[in-house]
């Protein structure tokens, strides 16, 4: 019985240095950067090219024209 115990206890022992070596060795997460806002252009339909940047995320978009009256 004393032998069964040991053996049990062992096992135990075994299962929680393995988690604990196992949760040692996981990677961390990687997280995005974000170095600033985003410049690209398009062309309007009379052939200028027209910059602009993307700032933020999510809905709705917002679009500011300076100097439209």
């Amino acid at each position: 019985m004393k032998m069964q115990k040991i053996s049990i206890l062992m096992v135990w022992v075994i299962a929680v240095v393995s988690l604990v070596l196992i949760s040692c060795g996981k990677e961390v997460e990687k997280q995005t950067v974000v170095t600033g806002p985003v410049v690209d252009s398009a062309a309007s339909s009379d052939g200028v090219m027209i910059q602009y940047e993307v700032v933020g995320e999510g809905e709705p978009t917002l679009v500011f024209v300076h100097g439209l009256s």
